[in-house]
């Protein structure tokens, strides 16, 4: 598989429509995740535990020990923890496929990168030696701006019996 057929493969991969249960859960994750979710908590907080423990509005205490505020919040935070590790496993299982993705797309630069020096050893190989001493004096003086890697460039072996 080249390069490109990897890119759009992962691509293609990415852009596959989520179930409703997992729209459903990232959209939760997403709601809890936010500020207005928190001051909403706690302004619903503030006016239960108020309501249930004061007498500024004339209502009878329907929680006055508050353990069903204690009940609605530990199963709040039980369905929470479910559907925050549902979109978290399916966001892990997104990171793998890229990461997957990067690593063949690597390896096929890598090759392409490698046939290259090879052709290009071939080819100094079979330069005259003045003209490939001319050659490697020319990539060593060439400006930083037009070949980040000219430091690295090194002389390099002549084959035995040059092709013609």
């Amino acid at each position: 598989m080249s390069s490109t057929d990897t890119s759009q493969h992962a691509l293609a991969t990415a852009d596959e429509k989520p179930t409703l249960s997992q729209r459903f859960a990232d959209a939760v994750t997403g709601a809890m995740g936010s500020w207005k979710f928190v001051i909403g908590q706690a302004v619903v907080l503030a006016a239960w535990f108020t309501l249930n423990t004061t007498n500024i509005v004339p209502l009878p205490h329907w929680d006055p020990s508050l353990i069903l505020l204690n009940l609605a919040l530990s199963t709040e935070a039980a369905f929470a923890g479910a559907f925050i590790l549902m979109s978290q496993n399916r966001r892990s299982e997104k990171d793998r496929e890229m990461a997957e993705n990067d690593y063949k797309v690597d390896l096929a630069s890598d090759r392409k990168l490698q046939e290259l020096t090879r052709k290009m050893d071939t080819l100094l190989a079979a330069l005259p030696p003045e003209l490939l001493k001319e050659v490697t004096a020319a990539l060593r003086t060439t400006p930083a701006s037009t070949n980040d890697n000219a430091d690295a460039v090194k002389p390099v072996k002549r084959a035995a019996n040059p092709a013609p």
